[in-house]
């Protein structure tokens, strides 16, 4: 992070979290995190999430990304910009807070009234059973 004082380059992190929304390019419309809850309740039937499900997530819109990024760019091409004092170039890309519990109860009442699974009823698995989920 030193570097962006002394380099004529600007660089930048963005980390985004879970992002939602349609893509404008060919690529999953999903996240890879729900994909896989749903995944997972299909091929058992039932939905399943891991730990206690109070693990937070945090979630930012597709389109709220990329605005950020063309912010960034719009700055890095600045002849004029002066970089703020502490972690210039790190951003959070999130807008939303969730419990990953409340998540997998959206998820299991869609697939069951789609007939998908067997009940709407979600059910916690120790973490090292169901590894893919985490």
């Amino acid at each position: 992070m030193q570097a962006v004082y002394t380099s004529p380059f600007q660089a930048y992190i963005v980390a985004p979290t879970t992002i939602l929304g349609r893509a404008q390019t060919p690529m999953p419309q999903r996240s890879h995190h729900i994909s896989r809850l749903v995944q997972r309740a299909l091929k058992e039937r039932r939905l399943i999430f891991p730990g206690d499900g109070m693990n937070a997530g945090n979630g930012v819109h597709l389109q709220d990304v990329v605005k950020l990024c063309c912010g960034l760019i719009g700055n890095a091409m600045s002849p004029t910009y002066e970089p703020p004092p502490e972690n210039p170039q790190f951003f959070f890309a999130a807008s939303t807070e969730f419990c990953w519990s409340d998540v997998a109860v959206k998820v299991a009442s869609k697939l069951y009234n789609c007939g998908l699974i067997a009940s709407d009823h979600v059910y916690s698995a120790p973490v090292g059973r169901v590894p893919e989920l985490w």
